[in-house]
């Protein structure tokens, strides 16, 4: 599972890749249409700003599963490894909990704009926020094969993945 989990995460990146590079193109054609022509495609904005909004999410999504979210190790560090444990299944829950409600929001808040269009490239109104159930059910995935991991904890390259280095044993 981790195997495809980390394939998935790569194609996921490389999308990301693409979401970035569309975003320039678009924004840069549409500050030299503004500047030499004085008028810009009228869908550069939406488009632009749903790909920022895709790419955030899904920054989100990878970084939960390559575990480069925001932590302050200050405290933890200097905890047993019991302790440190504990801590880091408290927080994966807490994420998995994050990705849940995400889950429901998001698709919530897609349900809610089916019916909608957008004003410029007359697209449905839910297509900005369809990565955002997407995004969640990722976090999901990945939190729960990060549990997984924090139980069986056995050997020395989990130890590392989760930040416990030889000399705190």
């Amino acid at each position: 599972m981790k195997r495809f989990l980390d394939l998935f995460n790569s194609f996921l990146e490389k999308i990301g890749m693409l979401f970035l590079l569309l975003m320039l193109l678009i924004v840069s054609t549409q500050v030299f249409a503004r500047l030499t022509i004085k008028t810009t495609p009228i869908w550069s904005q939406e488009v632009a700003t749903m790909l920022m909004v895709w790419f955030g999410f899904l920054g989100m999504a990878i970084g939960v599963n390559e575990k480069i979210h925001i932590a302050i190790t200050f405290f933890t560090d200097r905890l047993p490894v019991i302790w440190k444990r504990m801590i880091f299944t408290i927080d994966e829950f807490l994420i998995l909990f994050f990705g849940i409600a995400i889950v429901w929001y998001g698709s919530r808040l897609v349900y809610a704009t089916r019916t909608s269009t957008l004003p410029a490239t007359q697209w449905p109104a839910y297509m900005p926020y369809l990565m955002v159930p997407i995004a969640g059910a990722m976090i999901v995935l990945c939190t729960l094969i990060n549990i997984a991991d924090l139980i069986k904890f056995d050997s020395k390259d989990r130890l590392q993945k989760w930040g416990f280095n030889d000399d705190k044993h």
